[in-house]
């Protein structure tokens, strides 16, 4: 039986109840027990550790058109799904750009996929952010809140007065949103390690794909954007044309009637 002058969680009714907070990680106060909250991430196995990976490539193909419907098939196999697909069909070259996921258990096969139906890889980049640590923490915090929870239900037994069964039943509903965010989170994160994200770059033209030199100066890549450049001028070049031969009767028509007009004015002042 809880009197009370009793003490309640340590605390007496005159006094806070409330657990003391450990930290402010959730945005309002964790109730939470003594467990000690240090790193266990190094006792987790290789294949039991949370990655997030995310992967980029930029592929020089014949048809982007038949790759991409390859890489969405391919996609759909794996179990995967497609997230964005982007594809533009110019006059000079057709290009795309796809995101999807794949489980990331078959990102290593997909990745070797991607580099059987392309003419040329010119550019490749996985990277990865080891959630370990921040993953093994919330497990913990979600087992600390959820025994304290426990105990505030035994308690909640106990409770007698009306005053007492509140305090009590709020303190175990703020318990219970805190362990709905905790498991909210875990669930992010599971979600995230679960599948890579791959953003794939498509071309028949080599020049206009996104790529990172690797030495600091490199005549080649020079020449290309150099062709580049001079591809842009010539570009400009035969737009001003085009667009001077479609307006050139144009023009022709209103200088003809300004002569017109200059003709008949002066005629007419003539006569008079």
């Amino acid at each position: 039986m809880v009197g009370s002058k009793g003490s309640y969680g340590g605390a007496m009714y005159g006094e806070s109840y409330a657990p003391a907070p450990l930290s402010q990680s959730f945005g309002r106060e964790e109730y939470v027990t003594d467990a000690s909250y240090e790193s266990m991430s190094n006792d987790v196995s290789v294949e039991d550790r949370k990655v997030i990976t995310n992967s980029s490539f930029s592929l020089h193909v014949k048809n982007v058109d038949d790759i991409t419907e390859k890489i969405r098939q391919k996609t759909y196999e794996m179990k995967g799904f497609m997230v964005n697909t982007n594809v533009r069909r110019d006059e000079g070259a057709s290009s795309a750009v796809l995101e999807v996921r794949v489980p990331t258990d078959q990102l290593v096969e997909f990745s070797k996929y991607l580099k059987t139906i392309a003419v040329k890889v010119v550019y490749e980049n996985i990277t990865g952010s080891d959630i370990t640590d921040q993953y093994v923490d919330y497990e913990e915090r979600l087992s600390s809140l959820q025994g304290v929870k426990a105990r505030f239900e035994e308690i909640m037994e106990e409770a007698e007065t009306v005053d007492e069964i509140m305090r009590v039943q709020n303190s175990i509903l703020s318990i219970q949103r805190q362990i709905d965010q905790v498991k909210g989170q875990l669930t992010y994160m599971d979600r995230a390690t679960a599948t890579s994200k791959v953003t794939i770059t498509l071309s028949t033209d080599e020049l206009s794909l996104p790529y990172t030199p690797v030495k600091s100066w490199r005549p080649d890549v020079i020449m290309k954007e150099a062709v580049r450049a001079l591809i842009s001028v010539f570009r400009a070049i035969g737009t001003v044309g085009i667009w001077a031969v479609v307006f050139i009767p144009l023009v022709i028509l209103l200088i003809a009637l300004k002569i017109a007009v200059k003709y008949l004015f002066r005629k007419r002042t003539a006569k008079k």
